[in-house]
């Protein structure tokens, strides 16, 4: 399953150099998902659930300007409904070469915003990480 998990700039160098990604709440496109969108096609679900981690990467820094950051990772989950209808929790660690890709802001933007976090491949991620001195 494409899980879409939320990290923190400090929380993205963690990841990188431990080669894995922890056990962890993200959002996915669950049965529950499907339920109370029900004309939405696959793809349309995981943009849902896309902006659902990218929202919780902003909550999570607590300031009015932030850079979102997405790890998209195909791995197991299990569904957690107490955190809502995409929400789901990885069985396991998940190595490097099963990230996908990555969602980001490269430059700060309003924890509101309602625009979408760009995408890079894996192979940028050490480059983006020099360039970016938080």
């Amino acid at each position: 399953m494409r899980v879409y998990l939320p990290l923190s700039w400090p929380g993205l160098r963690e990841v990188w150099a431990a080669g894995e990604v922890p056990v962890g709440g993200g959002h996915a496109v669950t049965s529950a998902l499907h339920e109370v969108l029900p004309g939405e096609d696959e793809e349309s679900l995981e943009y849902v659930a896309l902006l659902a981690a990218a929202d919780e990467s902003a909550a999570a820094a607590g300031t009015p300007q932030v850079r979102r950051v997405v790890l998209a990772v195909d791995a197991d989950a299990a569904p957690d409904p107490d955190r809502g209808e995409s929400a789901v929790q990885l069985t396991a660690a998940v190595p490097l070469r099963q990230v996908a890709a990555v969602h980001l802001d490269p430059e700060p933007v309003a924890a509101d915003t309602e625009d979408d976090p760009g995408w890079y491949a894996v192979s940028e991620i050490a480059g983006i990480l020099a360039d970016v001195g938080e």
